[in-house]
């Protein structure tokens, strides 16, 4: 930061000694200096063309990320709320231990059913 505070005081030095010290130029312009001022001109926008056309990849990649880390958190955050609402962890859970095809199946239902045969059972 210091060199580039430096770098503009001497920029700025520079070109107050050539204003304030400049000499009259009787010079002459003949018609092919405009030309001369639209080829420096062109030359600029072709370097300027070929450069963006070499880097253009490190151009895109640089504003594809400009809010790639918002995009992957709200993302991040979409996927874990997916996730929680569609799987269900005992969805393919088979009890080894069960007496029929039914309670293999659904392991839940079979507790309910077991549940219920106790209660009846105590109840008598």
């Amino acid at each position: 930061m210091k060199t580039l505070k430096r770098m503009l005081g001497l920029s700025y030095f520079a070109l107050l000694m050539m204003v304030l010290f400049t000499a009259s130029a009787f010079a002459y312009l003949d018609p092919g200096t405009l030309s001369y001022v639209i080829s420096m001109i062109a030359g600029l926008f072709i370097a300027a063309g070929a450069a963006i056309a070499i880097f253009r990849r490190k151009i895109k990649l640089f504003f594809q990320n400009l809010g790639k880390k918002e995009r992957d958190e709200a993302a991040a955050a979409e996927t874990v709320d997916d996730v929680t609402d569609t799987v269900d962890p005992l969805a393919d859970t088979v009890d080894p231990m069960a007496k029929t095809v039914e309670a293999a199946v659904d392991p839940l239902a079979n507790a309910a059913e077991e549940t219920a045969a106790e209660t009846m059972e105590d109840a008598q």
